[in-house]
């Protein structure tokens, strides 16, 4: 026993804990591939697919062996390409066309889909936001009698209910317009930092050194901090 009146546990006794946490049913290390695109449509709405990494963590240490797999589409090999594909179609217009190629053009198109369901995002939570202020304001003017009131008395219940409804999807619409615009900076960050690297070691054959490298990844990164 120590001073604290308790037993101090060894590592491996502390490993066996671990690994006991670990033992139930839905923990990450047992299926490691990313849950978000097998799961339900309202366990992606309310993100209960997440559930599990949270009780894992709860319980026990969570380790690298423990982190599912990245998604395909959030992954730097596959935007790599995609971009790649996008980007020599700008050169190549920019050398018919006789200008500059402009690196901006195609991040747009890269990013035009995750961009316009942001937006889209957004301008719901906009509306939502836009509307309870309105139900509040119909429910006192009900509870004062006044006969502004677009509903009766008997109905009131309806506008209680459209409060919830809309505060729920308010939330809702925040939360998902946070998690896409999130991914749409992890994508475009992944393509460039990989196209980088990639022409600078291309340029370089091979003898590009790490502090070059950093060097202009840094710069990159701070030119999406700035536009994000």
């Amino acid at each position: 026993m120590v001073a604290e009146g308790y037993q101090k546990l060894t590592q491996r006794e502390e490993d066996d804990e671990d690994d006991a946490a670990r033992a139930f049913e839905g923990c990450p290390n047992q299926r490691l591939t990313w849950p978000e695109g097998a799961a339900s449509c309202f366990s992606r709405l309310c993100f209960q697919w997440y559930d599990s990494m949270i009780v894992l963590g709860n319980r026990a240490h969570v380790m690298a062996d423990d982190l599912w797999a990245v998604a395909p589409e959030n992954s730097s090999a596959e935007n790599l390409i995609k971009f790649e594909v996008m980007w020599a179609a700008e050169v190549e217009e920019a050398r018919r066309s006789s200008r500059r190629a402009n690196i901006l053009r195609p991040i747009t198109r890269f990013a035009r889909p995750m961009i316009l369901k942001t937006a889209l995002l957004q301008v719901l939570a906009v509306c939502f936001q836009f509307l309870r202020p309105l139900l509040v304001q119909q429910i006192l003017l009900l509870v004062e009698g006044d006969a502004a009131a677009i509903v009766s008395a008997d109905e009131g219940w309806l506008l209680a209910v459209a409060l919830f409804v809309a505060t729920v999807c308010d939330f809702l619409c925040s939360q998902h317009q946070g998690w896409m615009q999130y991914k749409q900076q992890v994508r475009v960050r992944a393509a460039l930092v990989g196209l980088l690297y990639k022409q600078v070691r291309s340029e370089r054959k091979q003898t590009a050194s790490a502090n070059q490298c950093c060097a202009l990844t840094v710069f990159f990164l701070g030119v999406l901090r700035s536009c994000s």
